[in-house]
């Protein structure tokens, strides 16, 4: 079983425990397994990995649109009587995500929880428009639809309704990968200050090493339904500990201003011998393309054990490499 508590001693606003999801079939797809997490209040955590790692089916589970095989997911409901305030989720494609037929007011107006549909009709309409004027929208585009709206217009709308039930924690699904660089840096610089504002926890998914740095305070990185490491985004980008982050890491370009240098690159390439989620190796999952991988690799699945500072690290191998050059800067 893979454990990742945080090293925060704050009961966690959300936990979850030897979370499974298996896709039944001729042959079983394990999409996630076994996966203990902990989310605390106010912080982003960031999940990454590559497709198909299990990220997406995590984060629909957090959230109720997917059913757990097994394992649990709790939320701390001390200040939170509404279950549907938990926690709601943002989508990856924005436009897909609105239903075409709804005006803007009306896509909102359907995220409204019980407690707030005895509101007056001026206390909704006054909930509704502080909400777009949140996420950096005019209430002139109330009566508008989605093929009206930017692609960018469209995700702030996404964001309003998730925010609408006033939940504890905002899951995004890769928000920012179907939109326009320069619309994803607003996207980003919306949700950095709604963290800041609200105090609202984010769960993160995506495949966008540089968007985490921005945004993350912790990050999990995720391989083939497991949870490989886990640590502070400083942490993760200074020092990784697991051979498939620092392989994450010494792929993506100009990561902190400068390329990973070519010499280390070299060194950190995985294997192209791609595992199936529907076949997962023995032992730890990475074996087959990892450069440290022995004979107990193939045989003993790692756990997820501390490393240097509050990293964990399920690697039998572990050993922290500046994969970035200059302390990660």
């Amino acid at each position: 079983m893979t454990r990742t508590d945080s090293p925060d001693t704050a009961a966690p606003l959300a936990k979850i425990t030897g979370a499974t999801v298996t896709f039944a079939g001729a042959q079983p797809t394990y999409a996630v397994s076994e996966v203990d997490l902990e989310i605390h209040g106010g912080e982003v955590l960031a999940v990454v990995g590559e497709s198909g790692s299990g990220k997406s089916t995590m984060a629909r589970a957090i959230v109720g649109l997917q059913h757990l095989t097994a394992g649990s997911i709790e939320f701390n409901t001390a200040n939170a009587p509404q279950a549907s305030r938990l926690a709601q989720m943002v989508f990856q494609d924005p436009r897909s995500s609105l239903n075409p037929r709804l005006t803007v007011r009306q896509i909102l107006a359907e995220a409204l929880v019980d407690g707030q549909r005895r509101r007056t009709r001026a206390q909704r309409q006054q909930h509704t428009e502080q909400l777009l004027d949140d996420v950096g929208l005019s209430k002139n585009l109330l009566d508008s639809r989605p093929a009206n709206l930017s692609g960018g217009q469209c995700q702030r709308v996404s964001i309003a309704r998730a925010l609408m039930s006033e939940p504890q924690l905002l899951v995004c699904d890769e928000v920012v990968s179907a939109l326009d660089v320069s619309i994803q840096a607003q996207i980003l610089d919306l949700l950095r200050g709604l963290k800041e504002r609200k105090r609202i926890a984010m769960l993160f998914i995506t495949h966008d090493l540089g968007v985490v740095r921005q945004l993350a305070d912790r990050v999990a990185v995720m391989y083939l339904g497991e949870i490989v490491e886990l640590g502070t985004t400083e942490e993760i980008f200074s020092g990784p500990t697991h051979p498939y982050t620092q392989a994450l890491l010494s792929s993506a370009v100009d990561m902190a201003g400068h390329d990973t240098p070519g010499a280390v690159r070299d060194r950190l390439e995985l294997g192209t011998t791609l595992a199936s989620p529907s076949n997962p190796p023995a032992g730890c999952r990475l074996h087959p393309r990892c450069w440290k991988a022995e004979d107990v690799c193939t045989v003993d699945a790692p756990a997820l054990t501390a490393r240097a500072g509050s990293t964990r690290s399920a690697c039998h191998f572990a050993e922290p490499i500046d994969v970035l050059g200059r302390g990660g800067a």
